[in-house]
């Protein structure tokens, strides 16, 4: 059984479901949020998941393909008609920014105390979040694909 928190599967999951269907192995996909993910493969129910970024605690269950992704650009939002628009990190400080739980940053931003962090499980949640004005700005990484969380189920 293959993994996602995502409402549809994304490029990384469909490029594994196929190299897998390639090797004659069937999967079995089921949609989660990103908490039930690591449960299920810290508990042995799934066999793998997609876009996950490596951390130590982590490494005890699972095992790493070969990194096949490097680096990432961030994008912020704003809402629109807002006069704020970040450009740079320290634009964000004395702010509060919309980041989904998980979602690694740099230490420049992660670690910044003067950004305050406003968590949410995925990026539809902080989506409705923004446009509710909870925060200034919300960041992803390029590595999050908007188009597959967006509008949410």
């Amino acid at each position: 059984m293959a993994l996602h928190s995502q409402v549809h599967p994304g490029i990384d999951m469909e490029i594994a479901m196929q190299a897998l269907d390639n090797m004659g192995i069937g999967t079995t996909v089921r949609m989660v949020p990103f908490k039930r993910v690591l449960a299920m493969l810290k508990e042995g129910q799934a066999d793998l998941t997609t876009s996950l970024s490596f951390r130590q605690d982590r490494d005890s269950y699972l095992l790493w393909s070969r990194t096949y992704r490097t680096g990432a650009s961030y994008a912020f939002f704003c809402r629109k008609g807002s006069a704020f628009m970040p450009g740079r990190l320290e634009d964000l400080r004395g702010r509060a920014v919309g980041v989904a739980r998980g979602f690694v940053f740099p230490p420049t931003f992660a670690d910044d105390p003067a950004i305050r962090k406003v968590e949410a499980p995925h990026i539809a949640s902080l989506m409705h979040m923004l446009l509710a004005g909870r925060f200034d700005a919300l960041i992803v990484n390029s590595l999050a694909d908007a188009m597959n969380c967006w509008p949410p189920a």
